[in-house]
């Protein structure tokens, strides 16, 4: 049989760089970030939480000025897990959860709002994406979390399924996604189960019609799974090639970027399971993983990253800006140069 050499231009393939490409932020280099957050008025904004308190940048995430220093926080518990959100049509409405209240800034993070600290820990906030007045949040609560909504008819209810995997539809803001995996089409009213591919410890709606779900990693020796819905969850496909699978650490899709100027292009933030906790076993697979095909598979973004959160900013979302374990957010090209990629001998 003839051997025949083949050789390939993956246009759509970054180029293998020899260096890592992500650099530390400036302002924003140290503690651990569990949540960045974009907006849509204004791309170049962002909004970041962690162990060190509320950051905002106005630069994509290149550089960052804490925000959060007025508010009281005698346990020093910071941000906790997804505990921030940006109003989308406003970047300088956003809401948190410092100092164990709900606190709130209508002008940048300038002047805030709120109740005071309590003993408990704020795990999510999430704005409706059309209301500034409509926000969801988890918090502890004695026996679980307790789940409410700021319009609610009750402040706060037992429910430990929601938890702080949660997700809008921007489409129809009266249907909310939470839990492993639970919707409802009644802001919260009433929820119906349905059967996601495996635990589901981060989802997004994009927009477009999709649902996302991301994998706990709360098991050992699980493997970082991504899985789409067309269809408000009530089927699945998985798009998880390339995602690392491990034999005896924690490893999960803890976040999803979608790229807003290309529906095919998506990070994943794989980092330790349990929703964020440090100090878990170090595993060498853990980063940034992209995807150019609608996450049909995935490659690794530079180095090992204990990586909790990702976004992308900038006035073309040009940059990509990634919250990791102990060391603040990180940067990097959003669209790396692309190379060709030699393939084969093909026999």
């Amino acid at each position: 049989m003839r051997r025949i050499a083949l050789a390939v231009v993956a246009a759509a393939l970054p180029a293998l760089a020899q260096d890592d490409p992500w650099t530390p932020a400036s302002g924003l280099t140290s503690g651990s970030v569990t949540v960045v957050r974009s907006n849509a008025a204004d791309p170049r904004v962002l909004w970041a939480g962690g162990s060190g308190g509320v950051y905002r940048s106005p630069d994509g995430g290149r550089t960052w000025t804490l925000k959060s220093a007025a508010i009281p926080d005698p346990r020093g518990m910071g941000v906790v897990q997804r505990g921030l959100d940006v109003f989308r049509r406003n970047p300088n409405v956003v809401v948190t959860g410092v100092g164990g209240a709900v606190r709130r800034s209508d002008d940048g993070g300038e002047t805030w709002t709120g109740g005071s600290a309590s003993a408990s820990r704020v795990l999510m906030l999430s704005f409706d994406p059309d209301a500034s007045n409509v926000f969801y949040g988890v918090e502890d609560a004695y026996d679980g979390t307790c789940w409410w909504s700021s319009v609610g008819a009750s402040n706060c209810r037992q429910d430990q399924q929601i938890g702080t995997a949660f997700t809008i539809d921007p489409r129809h803001p009266n249907v909310l996604y939470g839990g492993s995996l639970l919707r409802s089409t009644s802001q919260g009213v009433s929820w119906e189960r349905l059967l996601p591919p495996f635990d589901a410890g981060f989802l997004r709606a994009d927009g477009q019609g999709g649902l996302w779900a991301g994998s706990t990693g709360s098991a050992r020796g699980a493997r970082a799974r991504v899985a789409w819905s067309g269809d408000e969850g009530s089927t699945w496909v998985e798009r998880s090639s390339g995602l690392p699978a491990t034999a005896t650490s924690h490893v999960g899709v803890l976040d999803l970027a979608l790229d807003p100027k290309d529906p095919n292009a998506l990070v994943a933030a794989v980092g330790p399971g349990y929703l964020f906790e440090a100090g878990v076993e170090e595993n060498a697979v853990r980063g940034f993983y992209r995807s150019v095909d609608a996450g049909r598979h995935w490659y690794r973004v530079g180095d090992h990253h204990e990586a909790l959160a990702v976004a992308f900013g900038g006035e073309e979302a040009e940059v990509l800006a990634g919250g990791v374990v102990g060391g603040g957010v990180l940067t990097s090209d959003a669209r790396p140069a692309a190379t060709p990629i030699a393939i084969g001998p093909v026999f």
